[in-house]
Order: structure tokens, then C-alpha cells, then sequence
């Protein structure tokens, strides 16, 4: 075979090898970048605050804190009662001269205080400008010192008894009723009744012989 018969065959054995050879790729003179990392900050949960209402104390309540925090009666002569005859809203369970013989007393102060007066009813022991059949209630009547609601603190039940007296002792509170069932005016047997709860409840702490010149024990009580 001559040079002539094998140059065509070399050229296309060059040829298809030049087509198939794949061109090296140029480098890419490019930065690898860091990836990013994202923080995410929560936020502390935001706790909505709870408000509490203040409880309302009850009037016994109050008047049990006023009297275990120390607090005693002391006269207050220039209150004005807010009775159904002059106030409107006022007591409607009293009449003005059943009180006109009482002193008013302060327990507490400020907005924290209530009033203290009696009621009374006409007895032999009790000169009031009032009929008997016209009473409608006696007592120890209390206001709240911000309202100056009357309401009753103690009842008196017999109709021949009136309170003598209401004092604070030992943190507790007490109510002397007397009957006219005594030897002379101005005398009669007395019932002595204590409340350590603000007045809420009542019982008798003992039984007394009331007389001017001071009570001394008996076994005899109001009303008896």
C-alpha cells in the first residue's frame, strides 16, 4: 500500500479524533463564601400581669381589724346622723330623739372608721320624747365612715331595756343592757354581752346589778 492509499484514512482518524477531544475548562477564580448562620433570638414571653381586685371587707370584718390593730373608742360629738328625717337615705329604723341622749364614737381613722351611737327607747330609767308604740327598733346603730350608711350593730330585744354602755377591751367588743328591774331609779339588772368578731356574733359574757354608784355580779341578767 502506498503513501497516496493511506493519507485520506490518516486525515479522518485526525479529524474524529480532533472532534471528541473536549476542551479543558478555564478556572473560575471565584471566593468561596462562608455560609451564614442566622441567629434567632426569642423574645422572652411577655406574662400579662394578673391585677387583683381588692377585697371589700365585710363591716364586721373591718371592725374586727380596727379593734386587733389597737384601735379604740373615742367620742366624736359633732357627727351628724344621717337619719331618715333629715338625710335622705338615712336610717329609717330610728327616730331622731331616741339618739339625742347618746354621744357618737369613732372606731378607726381616716377612710378606715365607723360611728358608733344608741338607739334608745323610753323607760322608767329613760325619759325620751318618743310614745312607746312609736319605736321601731333599738340598738347600737354604726356608720361607715366614708358613706355614713346607718345600719344596726347590736339589737336590744326586751321592751323595758336600753344600753348603757359599749367599750372595747382585751380585742374584743361589749355591750351592757340594762332592765328597769331594780331597786330604785336608775337602777336594774344588766347583761353583759361580748362579740370577738366584729359584732357578727354575740354571747353573754356575764350577768350584773347596775346601779349608780357602779355594777357589781348577779345571777340575775336583763330581762330576768
Amino acid at each position: 500500500m502506498n503513501t497516496k492509499q493511506l493519507l485520506p484514512g490518516l486525515m479522518l482518524v485526525l479529524a474524529l479524533t480532533a472532534c471528541t477531544q473536549v476542551a479543558p475548562e478555564k478556572p473560575v477564580n471565584q471566593e468561596i463564601e462562608e455560609p451564614v448562620t442566622i441567629e434567632i433570638i426569642e423574645e422572652p414571653a411577655v406574662e400579662t400581669p394578673v391585677i387583683e381586685e381588692p377585697q371589700e371587707l365585710s363591716m364586721n370584718e373591718a371592725i374586727t381589724k380596727l379593734i386587733q390593730d389597737g384601735h379604740t373608742l373615742s367620742i366624736v360629738p359633732d357627727f351628724i346622723w344621717g337619719l331618715a328625717e333629715n338625710h335622705e337615705g338615712g336610717a329609717d329604723f330610728v327616730q331622731r330623739p331616741q339618739i339625742l341622749q347618746s354621744d357618737t364614737y369613732w372606731l378607726g381613722d381616716g377612710n378606715e372608721r365607723f360611728a358608733f351611737v344608741v338607739a334608745l327607747q323610753p323607760t322608767m330609767n329613760f325619759n325620751i320624747d318618743i310614745k312607746a308604740d312609736e319605736v321601731k327598733w333599738v340598738g347600737l346603730m354604726v356608720a361607715d365612715g366614708q358613706t355614713e350608711a346607718d345600719k344596726k350593730f347590736f339589737t336590744v330585744s326586751g321592751d323595758d331595756q336600753n344600753i348603757v354602755d359599749f367599750f372595747i377591751a382585751d380585742r374584743a367588743f361589749y355591750i351592757d343592757v340594762v332592765d328597769t328591774n331594780g331597786a330604785g331609779s336608775g337602777e336594774g339588772h344588766m347583761t353583759r354581752f361580748v362579740s370577738k368578731d366584729g359584732g357578727k356574733t354575740w354571747t353573754e359574757e356575764g350577768c350584773y346589778y347596775y346601779a349608780p354608784e357602779g355594777i357589781k355580779p348577779s345571777s340575775t341578767c336583763a330581762g330576768n
